[in-house]
């Protein structure tokens, strides 16, 4: 791990865990992706938490939207500092799933249970 790297605190695997859990309960394939997800559970502390989202095809529309909407909403409202973006990967191209998909980490995260509390702190 390097001097600029931290390990993520274990409310936010937990908080991330759950409502990823909900969420997949209810037809959306939510996963982390990008330089976090190579990383985990380790992290730049200027990095960011992507996550992917996808719906299942048999879900009618206007359900699709609002549970995506509902989703990103509360991925977003994590306990974190960490800015996270919410990719809806029905809606982006096959180049960027190629790569982005490369990285994909599958829910639930693991965690050893030790902790790092400047997570929440930004300290």
């Amino acid at each position: 791990m390097s001097a600029d790297s931290t390990k993520l605190n274990e409310r936010l695997v937990k908080a991330l865990n759950e409502v990823v859990a909900y969420f997949h309960a209810r037809g959306l394939d939510v996963f982390m992706f990008g330089s976090l997800a190579r990383t985990f559970p380790f992290a730049k502390t200027s990095a960011d938490i992507d996550l992917g989202i996808q719906a299942a095809p048999d879900i009618p529309t206007d359900t699709r939207k609002a549970l995506k909407r509902e989703a990103s909403d509360q991925l977003k409202s994590l306990p974190t500092i960490r800015a996270v973006d919410v990719v809806d990967f029905d809606e982006v191209g096959e180049r960027f799933k190629i790569v982005a998909l490369a990285s994909r980490l599958d829910f639930p995260l693991p965690y050893d249970g030790s902790d790092d509390t400047r997570e929440l702190s930004g300290f």
